[in-house]
């Protein structure tokens, strides 16, 4: 490995969201206790180099503990704030996770790509009803009722048709010839989890060509099955692409790399983001407290506000906190979604009204900025997850993997078989 053209982007990596949270705990702790700079700044004198060194260690030990975080969190929160026109399933029975399955047994039987004018179009309705002909089929088994027929075309209203403001296209490659996505495959993009074996399967049977869908259905026990949802394979395609062409370097294993890292990098800036912010309100709240206690700062309705408004801005944190934490495959439950979102918004305009307020008087100017640049962050971190757009990113790193193993594997056959 050539440290400054494969590890370089995986060392900043780490060290950019460490240097980040690193930056922001040792300004709070220099305002909260003032003669920690200075000492600091005594105990080095001219010579900057055991300065930087530290910091550099606590940045890199920080980062990589934010690196222990799985991505999957804040993969699941970007997939919550995607939205979906139609839903194809809507009043149909069954989980998500049972529809996801049946789309991938059905998978393998729809094919009309190449056969009409508008295959897209044609491939989602009929792997839809192929879908829903499941769900009649296990019904009439189980002795139950014939659920209700969607229509097999999802074509949109013409009032949708006539909307100058809808998209003409999908970044999930899912575009159609009227400008209008489909839902289908914008509903799998959304419910499905890493690495997106639904997902993958339908855009490889009909956007790629017919060899490659062959290829990957080979896998299909190993790409959609067992413990941690196929993870395994998806390492095991990224240990064949870095082993190919002997182990030596070449481009399919630098755009592997390079879209991991470029991953790894958001989803580590966004935890950084959102420690950052915890620490700057406690440390704002703790500011405020001992201002009043060391008597610095009087006793005021304004000094009361500012406290109760940072307390309530924590509380609302902690239950954001606990319900992504105890909620397996958040994206999924659409109650708890709505209830997590709902309290980040109340405890974003709270922080905001806390900042205004203490603007207002000038022994209160330092908490009302430290809770301010915490909204700044907030929004930041809000920014990489918002529209579905950290999902996007992730998506991409398994499109370059997945055809990056493709490749490496022909390749091999290919060398194998000789002239």
């Amino acid at each position: 490995m050539i440290p400054f053209q494969l590890g370089f982007r995986n060392l900043i990596g780490i060290l950019v969201p460490g240097a980040a949270l690193a930056l922001v705990i040792f300004t709070c702790l220099d305002i909260l206790f003032g003669g920690i700079g200075q000492a600091i700044a005594r105990e080095t004198g001219n010579t900057t180099g055991p300065l930087v060194v530290g910091f550099l260690l606590t940045a890199y030990i920080l980062g990589s503990v934010i690196r222990l975080w799985s991505a999957d969190t804040v993969d699941q929160l970007s997939a919550s704030r995607a939205k979906i026109r139609l839903d194809p399933f809507k009043n149909k029975e069954g989980s998500i996770e049972d529809h996801l399955k049946k789309l991938l047994k059905c998978v393998a039987k729809t094919d009309v790509t190449g056969k009409t004018d508008e295959p897209d179009n044609e491939y989602f309705a009929a792997l839809l009803k192929c879908a829903q002909k499941s769900d009649r089929q296990g019904g009439q088994q189980e002795g139950a009722s014939e659920p209700e027929v969607l229509p097999a075309t999802t074509a949109p209203s013409d009032n949708a048709k006539s909307d100058p403001q809808e998209p003409t296209r999908s970044d999930s490659g899912s575009e159609r010839k009227d400008g209008q996505e489909q839902p289908l495959i914008r509903w799998a993009w959304k419910y499905d989890e890493f690495p997106y074996p639904v997902w993958e399967l339908m855009k490889l049977r009909l956007y790629h060509p017919g060899e490659v869908f062959e290829f990957f259905e080979r896998y299909e026990r190993c790409f959609a099955t067992g413990y941690r949802r196929n993870k395994e394979f998806f390492n095991y395609c990224k240990a064949v692409i870095y082993e190919a062409h002997e182990g030596k370097r070449h481009a399919l294993a630098e755009e592997v790399q390079s879209a991991e890292a470029y991953v790894r990098f958001f989803g580590g800036v966004f935890w950084a983001l959102l420690l950052s912010a915890l620490a700057l309100v406690l440390t704002a709240m703790s500011l405020l407290l001992l201002g009043s206690w060391r008597g610095t700062i009087g006793l005021s309705d304004w000094l009361i506000a500012c406290t109760l408004l940072d307390a309530v801005v924590l509380v609302c944190a902690v239950a954001a906190a606990t319900v992504v934490w105890k909620t397996a495959q958040f994206v999924r439950q659409k109650g708890k979604v709505k209830w997590f979102w709902w309290i980040s918004e109340t405890a974003g305009v709270l922080l905001l009204i806390s900042a205004g307020v203490g603007a207002f008087r000038p022994e209160l100017a330092t908490a009302a900025r430290m809770n301010f640049v915490a909204f700044a962050t907030l929004i930041v971190a809000f920014l990489i997850i918002a529209g579905g757009r950290f999902r996007l990113s992730r998506l991409k790193e398994v499109d370059t993997v997945f055809d990056a193993f493709f490749l490496v594997q022909r390749t091999t056959s290919a060398s194998v078989a000789g002239p």
